[in-house]
């Protein structure tokens, strides 16, 4: 059977369509991608050390050999194995009899929408890790008051919280919330702000990047994330893709891969994401 072998083509497409694609790289940073893995490899080890500095006074008073600095204290970091969350597998054939096309030419073609796919499924994987590490949810109401309330709420958590401020701050919002935004009165040019009716955009509101995303990537029920610069990791892993170009039961290519994939946020990240749910009023 001859097998030909796109695992370097595939590694470097995924990452490619997943910056094209992903709604949330801005918070994930560009997709890591691993060849080779093995059924039961791990996705990474981070090494975690969230000990709270303690700042000691410095005693005078005591002698010079008696410790005038204060207790030390012993940092120690521990690891944290990662897994991956999903397993998907690629299993298509293209026939010589019925394709209709170039098979080289649909083969690329295919394994590019391949790609698209997986990484749509993992920008998916992000949103529902925005959810699930959420350090707090916002309710209210789609109105004015209620929209400006939790932009403020957000604002609010994210001062508390210490976020540093040089951070870039996003708010990833559904196009209920986006076109509620660019149609109120709270975003007009009296107030300076950035919003154009005509091309349907702005740019920010109340101190965060605004994003307008599909409900889709939405946990059901939420619809907005604000969420720091690069508080996360997006991460994929296989071990070949492969196409067979002698398979025994048609005549023509048989494309295959297994891939894993999933996301990562330190839980010390979670106090810069907060989430909210905004009832439509009358839905």
């Amino acid at each position: 059977m001859t097998v030909k072998i796109y695992t370097k083509q595939f590694k470097e497409m995924l990452p490619v369509l997943f910056k094209a694609q992903s709604h949330f790289i801005n918070s994930f940073g560009a997709l890591d991608v691993l060849d080779g893995v093995r059924n039961s490899d791990k996705a990474f080890t981070v090494k975690v050390s969230d000990i709270d500095v303690e700042v000691n006074d410095y005693d005078k008073g005591k002698d010079i050999t008696a410790g005038r600095l204060g207790a030390m204290k012993e940092i120690i970091s521990t690891d944290v194995e990662v897994d991956y969350e999903a397993v998907k597998s690629i299993n298509e054939g293209v026939d010589m009899a019925t394709v209709n096309d170039d098979i080289d030419q649909i083969t690329a073609e295919r394994m590019e929408k391949q790609a698209g796919a997986i990484a749509r499924l993992i920008d998916e994987s992000c949103g529902k890790q925005l959810s699930q590490k959420a350090s707090k949810t916002l309710t209210g109401e789609l109105t004015e008051d209620g929209v400006t309330k939790m932009f403020n709420q957000a604002s609010k958590e994210f001062t508390q919280n210490e976020v540093i401020a040089t951070h870039v701050k996003r708010a990833y919002v559904t196009s209920d919330i986006y076109n509620f935004l660019i149609d109120s009165k709270l975003a007009t040019t009296s107030k300076n702000s950035s919003v154009n009716v005509d091309q349907n955009t702005l740019y920010s509101f109340k101190g965060f990047l605004l994003h307008e995303v599909p409900d889709a990537r939405f946990t059901k029920g939420e619809n907005a994330y604000f969420v720091a610069d690069n508080i996360g990791k997006a991460f994929a892993g296989f071990n070949e893709y492969r196409a067979l170009t002698d398979n025994l039961e048609f005549f023509g290519v048989a494309m295959q891969s297994i891939i894993k994939y999933g996301t990562y946020v330190p839980d010390n990240n979670s106090k810069a994401i907060v989430k909210g749910k905004l009832a439509i009023t009358g839905a």
